[in-house]
């Protein structure tokens, strides 16, 4: 699709639904970007928080400022988990936000920004008021006992009658029935037409794909396409202003129909990886590492399949192990291989000397490679090669914990001209013989010189 000219756009219904969020229409393409509250204060959060953050964006020269605010572009202004009562219980905790949602949406709204809210529809902590109250609502096995959907601390009970399953286990809804069904479209309603929020990610979708005894029999995936449907089915809000959803943590086929948008990886972390989750090889587990394989894994989808979501880019410097070498690789990952572009990073407590210089260096690479198609292949599952498609500009990514060594040869060897220099850019690549060698953790991209 990026050979598209940005005048058939909407004739792409598969994406059309997202152009109001474009910060690219003259390319051709579909990106999105903005802001969002996890990364920095995961779900400790509340109004005096967000609306810090909210003032600070547009007073620094942070990323979202740099790379959205400042060209005009639409951007998104997310609000995380932490906001809700509880699982369950989709309202404002009015110990965090007194004024309530509405009252938030539209001060995002009047900031000029697209009001953004995270929802996990489909999970329950058994401990909140709405699992109370309908327990004949939650997905059971075939002796009645609920089918734990996954575990969180946060999101269950240790023990006791409101934990029949593992300690810290949270629970997920039977989709098959009409009234869940409908405690789902008025969840929608609320968000979209009551509070004003016009960018909702829809969080564990996994959980609508659990099998179970459907009150109704038939398939989880019959009663899933049901409820997402039903999710998206608001495409624009009562004020006629068009309305956008992030599929996330979701069954990937079997989204594809209802969310253009998506996550397509696991969580990213502002750590390299965990070692603990390492050493037991889980593979969903919220990490850098694991996040880049999956994001250039899944690169062959972008603008086609589906418009990427990657998770957030890091520029920071306090709250974050991680080095300015590995920030700069996801950085240039996230913008060549994926289309939104998000960060979550503290506008407020923004250091000039350190988070500016670095955030001015990333943001004037994106301008280098705006018109840039990338293209990757991979060497192994750590280390690949990537290439601008127009043969101006090649590299390496090394995501594994050890120096590789790659022959000059081989990083040209995808160019019909072969190239009598290249011109480092970005570049963690020390020369040696006929090669270079390669730092863990990094990205190099060098430009192509006859």
């Amino acid at each position: 699709s990026s050979d598209v000219c940005s005048s058939d756009l909407d004739k792409f219904s598969r994406f059309s639904t997202l152009n109001f969020l474009n910060s690219t229409p003259l390319k051709g393409k579909i990106t999105v970007g903005g802001w969002e509250s996890w990364y920095n204060h995961y779900a400790n959060i509340n109004n005096e928080l967000i609306q810090g953050d909210l003032e600070g964006l547009s007073k620094t020269e942070n990323l979202i400022k740099m790379h959205f605010l400042d060209s005009k572009n639409p951007c998104v202004f997310q609000v995380d988990d932490g906001w809700e009562i509880s699982l369950g219980d989709w309202d404002a905790r009015s110990d965090r936000f007194p004024e309530g949602m509405c009252a938030l949406a539209s001060s995002i709204a009047a900031k000029g920004y697209v009001p953004g809210l995270w929802i996990a529809p489909f999970i329950v902590d058994l401990r909140s008021e709405f699992a109370r109250n309908h327990r004949d609502w939650i997905l059971r096995d075939k002796k009645g006992k609920p089918i734990a959907a996954g575990f969180n601390p946060l999101w269950g009970a240790n023990f006791g009658k409101e934990q029949p399953s593992f300690p810290g286990s949270y629970f997920t809804l039977d989709l098959s029935r009409d009234d869940v069904l409908a405690h789902l479209d008025a969840l929608i309603e609320k968000a979209v037409n009551e509070w004003g929020f016009r960018y909702l990610k829809l969080d564990f979708l996994f959980a609508g794909m659990i099998k179970g005894e459907f009150k109704n029999g038939g398939a989880a995936y019959e009663w899933y396409d049901r409820a997402v449907k039903v999710l998206t089915k608001r495409t624009r809000n009562k004020k006629g202003e068009r309305v956008a959803y992030l599929g996330c943590g979701m069954p990937i086929e079997s989204s594809f129909k209802a969310f253009p948008l998506s996550r397509i990886g696991t969580d990213t972390k502002e750590d390299w990886d965990i070692s603990w989750m390492r050493k037991s090889n889980y593979p969903s587990r919220p990490s850098a590492l694991v996040n880049m394989q999956d994001t250039l894994g899944h690169a062959f989808w972008d603008q086609g399949v589906y418009i990427n979501d990657p998770d957030v880019v890091f520029l920071r410097y306090e709250n974050i192990s991680l080095s300015d070498k590995e920030k700069t690789l996801i950085a240039l990952v996230n913008y060549f291989f994926a289309s939104q572009i998000m960060h979550s990073d503290d506008p407020v407590h923004f250091d000039t000397a350190k988070e500016g210089d670095f955030t001015k260096k990333i943001t004037t690479l994106y301008k280098i490679f705006e018109d840039e198609d990338f293209g990757v292949e991979n060497e192994t599952s750590k280390t690949y090669f990537i290439f601008s498609k127009n043969e101006k500009y090649t590299g390496f990514i090394n995501l594994s914990d050890k120096p590789i060594y790659i022959e000059r040869n081989a990083l040209i060897s995808r160019f019909q001209k072969r190239p009598e220099n290249l011109e480092a850019l970005v570049n963690y690549g020390e020369k040696s013989g006929e090669g270079y060698i390669f730092e863990p953790h990094s990205i190099s991209v060098y430009a192509v010189k006859n």
